[in-house]
């Protein structure tokens, strides 16, 4: 994914930033293709600032529209973010399992 990233972040540059930071799942991986692809910092500051903004407003307009609404749908949702963090976990156990296992043993 992040090559696919990085690619379109050198044939787009500041429209993929924008689009990326809008993203939920690209979100916090843009900006490695963009540093990786040496997109001037002020850019980058300013396209992720415009399109992190666009997805705060968003989601407040979310919020709103749900009004008193939210309270269930907010209870409901705390098994999934439960779910979410136990996946994450055992990811990053898995990870750093198996680069432990890789790494050689000094003698």
């Amino acid at each position: 994914m992040l090559e696919r990233l990085e690619r379109c972040i050198g044939r787009r540059g500041d429209l993929a930033v924008l689009v990326g930071s809008v993203t939920p799942v690209v979100r916090p991986l843009v900006s490695v293709p963009a540093g990786a692809a040496r997109m001037p910092l002020g850019r980058f500051v300013l396209f992720t600032l415009v399109g992190s903004a666009i997805w705060a407003f968003a989601l407040v307009g979310v919020g709103w529209g749900m009004g008193a609404g939210y309270r269930p749908f907010h209870t409901g949702f705390d098994l999934a973010n439960a779910a979410v963090v136990g996946v994450v976990l055992v990811g990053v156990i898995a990870v750093a399992l198996r680069a432990r296992r890789r790494r050689p043993v000094d003698a």
